[in-house]
């Protein structure tokens, strides 16, 4: 849970010391996926990519390899993440209890943990954060193909770190951060089920978006 744990937002109050501490182990999470994705695709695109366009004389078939290539790269990252979590805990410790992470999750996020269903908990450690960066791959994947990977990382950087200190409902990286479950409220409470339809329509557009691009883009011609 201390991976997904992130940070409140930042609420600034008049005649306060009003510090922030950017969540570090969350940032980093997401700042190395970042750089895993990298240029691949637009390397690709320009390499045996051209060929598979060429001899299928369909983009679509291209894209949603890539796409699918972008599903099998975050699940195997958060995979290693979940695993060295516990591969650490277990060095470390001698053993995972879980109930001793329950007691310390009630004192981090409030009685409000209490209540919170087993089904609901796994969605917020396990599919939750996978949605999010399969939606940071898909975005920079599209601003890479279209733009350049530069492009592509300076807007998933900027995500990160207005994801960071402004909590709202429509931003996609707060749905990875557990504390934003217990900490937000009025129109900008997050939710899990808002959050599983929000990130799915998400997966979908940058999908749709990502192939338009794609069939549209001279990919034989001089960039």
């Amino acid at each position: 849970m201390n991976l997904f744990q992130g940070q409140s937002p930042f609420v600034f109050t008049k005649g306060s010391n009003n510090s922030f501490e950017v969540p570090m182990t969350w940032f980093m999470l997401y700042l190395c996926l970042m750089f895993c994705v990298g240029d691949y695709i637009r390397q690709d695109m320009h390499g045996f990519g051209m060929y598979m366009m060429v001899k299928s004389r369909k983009r679509s078939i291209w894209w949603c390899s890539k796409c699918v290539w972008c599903i099998c790269v975050n699940l195997l990252y958060f995979a290693c993440a979940w695993l060295g979590t516990l591969a650490y805990a277990w060095a470390r410790y001698g053993e995972i209890s879980f109930r001793d992470h329950i007691t310390l999750a009630n004192m981090i996020y409030g009685t409000d943990f209490i209540g919170v269903g087993a089904s609901d908990l796994l969605v917020n450690l396990l599919v939750l954060p996978l949605m999010v960066g399969i939606i940071q791959s898909l975005l920079q994947m599209i601003l890479t193909v279209q733009y350049s990977s530069s492009a592509g990382m300076v807007v998933v950087f900027m995500m990160l770190v207005v994801s960071s200190y402004y909590g709202s409902r429509y931003l996609p990286h707060g749905y990875a951060m557990i504390t934003r479950f217990f900490s937000s409220d009025g129109a900008d409470a997050l939710s899990v089920r808002f959050g599983l339809l929000y990130l799915t329509i998400w997966i979908i557009a940058l999908w749709v978006i990502g192939y338009i691009i794609v069939r549209k883009k001279d990919v034989f011609g001089r960039e």
